[in-house]
């Protein structure tokens, strides 16, 4: 009887100090999550949000030129290829092409106040800045006016470069003549592809979303395009630029109206070649279709 108690007592001993080493002891998978590839994973993709939210509102642009590459450029400019590859929507992995467009890093913009005795050659001057890009920074025809109390942009110099101005010239774009068409993130940039060249700018958005107009015009086309764009709408500047908006679950405007900068005019859909919900945005200028991004405020 005493043995059938004893072995009884050792049993519940016995699931109790298990019961205790599985609770108290670091469970195996948490304690190995941060050697995981779901660790590393997510790890990627919190540094990649954050290397493309550091890059979103400065950058340069640069026109890729044959035989270049993220890695060559990102070594070049002395910063992360990380970085450059976010900044410009790409993996690090990825193949770049000549004519390609791609946004550079630079330092943010600084404001200064013109005191007595300042002119705007010594202000350019004791910035490293040209005084050709001063001017066009701070619309300023008239440099000798410069009145003092004048707050003026002093815009952000490229990161260092170690490569000849002669073969990669770095032209900068500050003064967007477009509106963003739609509030989303960009799903698809403007470039070459395997399957072919895509000649427009994707912004991802969910369905319903307001899409307007990027700058004034007259509508040119505005109905079911064809089997890729989907429903979209074609708008005539007043500049000859031509801009078209597609995938559209629903156009609301006619073709022939007047439409303002920042009208609604469609709303966000996936007719047409589509995968999900998103704008197909293009820029034409002179009869060929250019980067948005190039002209987008």
């Amino acid at each position: 009887m005493f043995t059938v108690i004893n072995l009884r007592l050792r049993r519940r001993w016995l699931a109790g100090l298990l019961v205790f080493f599985l609770f108290a002891w670091p469970y195996p998978a948490q304690a190995e999550y941060r050697d995981s590839w779901m660790w590393r994973l997510d790890m990627e993709r919190l540094t990649q949000e954050a290397l493309l939210a550091k890059a979103q509102t400065q950058g340069q642009l640069y026109r890729v030129q044959k035989g270049d590459t993220l890695w060559g450029l990102a070594r070049r400019l002395g910063t992360d290829l990380e970085l450059l590859a976010a900044m410009n929507y790409l993996q690090p992995q990825d193949t770049i092409y000549a004519g390609q467009y791609l946004r550079l890093p630079v330092e943010p913009d600084k404001t200064y106040q013109v005191r007595p005795g300042d002119t705007l050659w010594r202000i350019a001057r004791q910035f490293d800045v040209d005084v050709k890009t001063l001017m066009a920074a701070n619309r300023i025809t008239q440099p000798e006016k410069l009145q003092v109390g004048t707050v003026l942009t002093i815009p952000g110099s490229p990161w260092s470069w170690a490569v000849s101005t002669r073969t990669h010239q770095v032209s900068r774009v500050r003064t967007g003549e477009l509106l963003w068409p739609v509030h989303g993130s960009i799903s698809s940039p403007y470039g070459p592809r395997s399957s072919g060249f895509h000649h427009g700018l994707d912004i991802a958005a969910p369905k319903g979303t307001p899409v307007r107009a990027a700058q004034a015009g007259v509508v040119r086309f505005s109905g079911y395009k064809n089997a890729y764009y989907g429903n979209a709408v074609e708008i005539v500047h007043d500049n000859g630029m031509v801009t078209v908006y597609g995938h559209h679950a629903k156009n609301l405007v006619k073709k022939g109206q007047r439409v303002t900068a920042g009208q609604v005019i469609a709303e966000v859909g996936a007719t047409g070649r589509a995968t999900g919900p998103h704008v197909h945005f293009e820029v034409w200028v002179n009869g060929k279709t250019v980067d948005p991004l190039l002209y987008l405020k």
